[in-house]
């Protein structure tokens, strides 16, 4: 896990944070932020929170950690869920704030909070009776199976054909595992616009205009070029990276200014 994460002026104009009940709520929230994950995940377990976060400010007391915890959930600053019977939490856009190096400080070792291969349970109804909570469970439930039913399901092996054709330079898939297949399906279903094959072939065309990418450049230190492969590619931050931040266009050399792409693409 890196020491810390980035922590942006933009912060002070966020409503959400402002709208957290006391400075202590906006306290925990900034102070997690440098306990989180590659994937912006940690322990919510109020006592694991506590000894992480603030484990020296002994006024609060555990009941007083989930409170805030309940609060940045309803504000919609974290996701609160369990899975196993342990609790944790996913800071959200965590990826749009935070550029991340999972080659140097590994998988995340916390479950994805939507992945579909384990058992999961949103946790936005930690308060209230339990007669509110049965209903919230009972419409989030709901949601969760109307939102299940519009979303088609992923096509991995249209999408890693779509692969080998654009970029058969590149390393070809020998083994889905289910570790890919994940991080794959969860790249189709948490954005509708990847909901399409027109976007995943645009996609790996960006792609194929990077020397960087493809290997076309020169290794330093007289290392092997780096070359891109299909699980490097589906990462939540290296995507960024590529699709939005832009950080390989430079390094194309056969773009011209424009890389070729429809604007509404991306």
């Amino acid at each position: 896990m890196a020491d810390g994460r980035m922590l942006k002026k933009i912060i002070s104009e966020s409503r959400r944070v402002a709208q957290l009940k006391s400075d202590t709520h906006r306290l925990l929230y900034t102070w997690a932020l440098s306990h989180l994950d590659v994937e912006g995940r940690m322990p919510a377990d109020p006592e694991l929170f506590k000894g992480k976060v603030c484990p020296r400010l002994k006024h609060l007391t555990c009941d007083d950690i989930q409170a805030a915890l309940i609060d940045m959930a309803e504000n919609e600053l974290i996701i609160l869920y369990e899975s196993d019977g342990d609790k944790y939490l996913q800071f959200r856009k965590f990826h749009d704030h935070n550029k991340v190096r999972a080659d140097k400080e590994g998988d995340s070792k916390i479950p994805d909070p939507y992945d579909e291969s384990i058992s999961t349970v949103l946790l936005p109804e930690l308060s209230g009776t339990k007669a509110a909570k049965g209903k919230r469970r009972e419409e989030k439930g709901r949601e969760v199976a109307k939102s299940s039913q519009s979303i088609p399901d992923c096509p991995h092996a249209a999408i890693i054909e779509l692969y080998h054709t654009v970029l058969p330079e590149l390393p070809r898939v020998v083994d889905w595992t289910p570790a890919r297949q994940s991080l794959l399906r969860n790249r189709w279903k948490n954005d509708r616009d990847k909901q399409s094959l027109e976007w995943w072939q645009a996609y790996f065309e960006k792609v194929s205009i990077s020397d960087f990418l493809m290997g076309r450049t020169n290794g330093s230190n007289g290392r092997p070029p780096f070359q891109a492969n299909l699980e490097w590619l589906i990462r939540p931050q290296n995507m960024a990276k590529v699709v939005e931040e832009g950080n390989y266009h430079d390094r194309a050399g056969k773009t011209g200014g424009g890389d070729g792409l429809p604007e509404d693409i991306f």
